[in-house]
């Protein structure tokens, strides 16, 4: 009986943990920028099968068709918390190594000596705060798809 103790507690350390490493850390701005773009593609999609609805369309459809324009809506907006999140998390990140950078400098170092090492630090910062300033999503949109039909 003791041995079954043992196993159900392993068993559930194991599913503990795992749980953790999946849910437990905030995306990377990679993945988060991975998944704004999915979701944008999809709220783009969910438009253009919207635009489809016709008059030999029923009401169920049309109905579907919204829900999921407005499903889509929701699901990109969670992203892009999520990319604002994990942005702001690296910019954190990038300001903490600079300051660790700047107070490893020894009071008796000249600037000079620390230039290199400042030098990399602010540049390192420099590149996170770009990456926080563009996103780019690639979304493939048929042609004439956002097109407005001439009145």
């Amino acid at each position: 009986m003791k041995t079954i103790y043992w196993i159900i507690a392993v068993f559930l350390a194991a599913a503990g943990i795992l749980l953790l490493m999946a849910f437990g850390r905030p995306p990377s701005v990679s993945e988060a920028t991975a998944d704004f773009c999915s979701d944008v593609s999809d709220y783009a999609q969910a438009l253009l099968d919207l635009r489809t609805i016709d008059e030999a369309s029923t009401v169920e459809e049309l109905q579907a068709a919204g829900q999921a324009v407005s499903d889509s809506l929701a699901a990109m907006q969670a992203s892009a918390e999520e990319l604002t999140d994990a942005r702001i998390a690296a910019l954190e990140a990038s300001q903490q190594e600079l300051q660790d950078t700047i107070a490893s400098i020894p009071s008796d170092a000249s600037l000079a000596e620390a230039r290199a090492e400042l030098r990399l630090a602010t540049l390192n910062a420099l590149a996170d705060t770009v990456e926080v300033m563009t996103t780019t999503c690639e979304v493939s949109i048929n042609n004439g798809a956002t097109t407005r039909p001439q009145r």
